[in-house]
């Protein structure tokens, strides 16, 4: 099966042929422990990305045209039969479009795509600035 993989700590897009028909096949090539399905592409591509990306000490952010923030570690992108997700098929997309539609961001630079978090206590009200960059091990 063909996919396609977002690699932001090496800046690449590229074409990736396996059986991605188990999860311990996606999590090898997205490089993860733990994966979650990414954002909606559409109704043909099914995203997954590594579910710890923003976790890791060693971050490498991108954005996606069209998504609302950025995404930490890295993604797989396969097809699917329209609503039914649970069939993965070839990637409908090729990479030089995916590249056409990826931007490299630092941390930094991701931190803006997420509001402060902000908790109530007895005490009052307290508003922490998202920070990825000094997230602990």
């Amino acid at each position: 099966m063909r996919g396609i993989l977002i690699n932001p700590r090496n800046r690449l897009v590229a074409e990736v042929n396996g059986d991605f028909s188990d999860f311990e096949a996606i999590n090898d090539v997205v490089q993860s422990d733990t994966f979650a399905i990414g954002p909606d592409l559409g109704p043909t591509l099914t995203t997954f990305v590594d579910d710890e990306g923003a976790l890791k000490m060693d971050q490498h952010w991108f954005r996606f045209l069209g998504v609302s923030h950025a995404i930490a570690g890295n993604m797989l992108i396969l097809g699917n039969k329209g609503m039914d997700t649970s069939v993965s098929l070839d990637a409908a997309i090729t990479p030089d479009r995916v590249r056409a539609l990826v931007k490299w961001v630092t941390p930094e630079d991701a931190e803006s795509d997420f509001p402060p978090v902000t908790i109530t206590t007895p005490t009052g009200v307290q508003t922490f600035p998202v920070k990825f960059r000094s997230m602990p091990r």
